[in-house]
Parts: C-alpha cells; structure tokens; sequence
C-alpha cells in the first residue's frame, strides 16, 4: 500500500460521518519523501482553533512522521459552517 494510500485510509477512519470530506493528493520529492495535500471538511472542527486541528491531524499520522515518510504536509482543515 503506497503511502497515500495509507494516509488516506488512517485520515477517513477518523472523519467518517456520511457529511466529512476528505481528498489527499500528494507527490514523492525524492525517494522517500512525500509531499502531501490534505483538505478535510468535518463537523469535528466546529469550535477548534487551527492549531488544534493541525494536532489532530498530525496525531494520525504519526508513525509516519516518525519514520520520515512525509517530508511536507499541506493542510486545508475546515468546518461545515466555514464554507
């Protein structure tokens, strides 16, 4: 399984209600190193800060922070009521 693939399966577990929208796109910098691009739209963000869901999300994806698999990670993370 490729490491979009794994991301995206560990970010749709944790956002999804039938509303939740999840996309992720991403590209390999160099061997290794993946660029990935997160939008989530949830209900789970109503009332939290950025900070707060930027933690939210990078608690997912720990293992594969620790392990150096994701070089970049851009993140568009909103509320229903944000759009």
């Amino acid at each position: 399984m490729s490491l979009e693939d794994q991301a995206e399966k560990i970010i749709r577990a944790r956002f999804s209600a039938p509303d939740d929208v999840v996309t992720l796109s991403g590209l390999m910098h160099k061997p290794g190193h993946h660029h990935l691009i997160l939008s989530v739209c949830s209900a789970v963000f109503e009332g939290m800060n950025r900070l707060d869901r930027s933690r939210l999300i990078h608690g997912l994806l720990t293992d594969q922070f620790a392990t150096d698999d994701i070089h970049a990670l851009k993140m568009t993370l909103r509320a229903p009521s944000e759009i």
